[in-house]
């Protein structure tokens, strides 16, 4: 059993004993790449303990899913890992764009860096006003490629600090929503290619052995596919059947996902 801990204020903490921590393994592997991706375990731990998790799908629903449990017995995977890890992921790509703060308005370098990526080199075709009152007043080519120089400079300059990728927020600037479900669909699915990066690099996974007349896929973007189904992120039934749909989300929505910080896994 966890430890639980009650504070004076009514609040509730559960920290995992060594059979769940065993349990939280891949979910561990997942997070060691994120700079406080050392947290994010234990508050998921805590979350899923004080019922904050309201997932679609069940511990039981996953583990009686053959062709997902199929597929990680393929690849030598321990399904109750897994389990947690993917509820793990569910919980993190839910908080990724709901009541969290959008990056990019507060960074002066990505901000910078969008802008010039989206003017290129050649300046010919770019137009530059500036309005005074109820005037619009034009910019000579001349002027405008001094601005632009300048625009590059200050990039430079946030480069050579170091800070062209810091972003500043107060807590209360966490109040930004982006209520579309193939941004989560997509996180989601590069969260889970992440967790197979990292059991791969740790070797923690198999190479699956095709048996004669067996139905089993082991195509990953597939079992991908019928996770964000479970999800519900998707009511598309083609997704259960076919990697074709979510590689159609990933490539359309490559570059267009909101650069957000959530306030639970900061």
């Amino acid at each position: 059993m966890s430890t639980k801990i009650e504070y004076e204020d009514g609040s509730v903490y559960f920290e995992p004993e060594p059979s769940e921590t065993e349990n939280l393994e891949y979910v561990y592997l997942l997070c060691d790449d994120y700079e406080n991706g050392g947290y994010y375990p234990y508050r998921f731990f805590n979350r899923m303990c004080n019922g904050l998790i309201k997932a679609p799908f069940s511990r039981l629903q996953f583990m009686n899913n053959d062709e997902i449990v199929s597929t990680l017995e393929g690849y030598e995977l321990d399904a109750e890992k897994f389990w947690m890890a993917v509820l793990f992921i569910y919980d993190w790509a839910e908080n990724q764009f709901v009541k969290c703060v959008d990056i990019k308005s507060r960074s002066h370098g990505m901000l910078l860096r969008e802008l010039l990526g989206k003017l290129g080199d050649d300046m010919g075709d770019v137009t530059i006003q500036i309005r005074k009152g109820r005037k619009n007043l034009d910019v000579h080519p001349m002027i405008k490629r001094d601005m632009i120089d300048a625009l590059h400079a200050k990039l430079e300059e946030l480069k050579r600090k170091g800070a062209d990728n810091l972003f500043a927020y107060r807590s209360e600037d966490f109040k930004a929503d982006y209520p579309v479900l193939s941004y989560k669909m997509y996180f989601a699915t590069e969260r889970l290619r992440e967790l197979f990066a990292a059991l791969e690099r740790c070797r923690r996974i198999g190479k699956p052995k095709r048996r004669k007349g067996s139905l089993v896929s082991y195509n990953r973007m597939l079992l991908f596919a019928r996770i964000v189904y479970m999800f519900r992120y998707t009511d598309n039934p083609a997704f259960l059947d076919s990697d074709d749909p979510l590689k159609g989300i990933m490539k359309d929505y490559r570059g267009k996902i909101p650069q957000t910080l959530s306030a639970i896994y900061d």
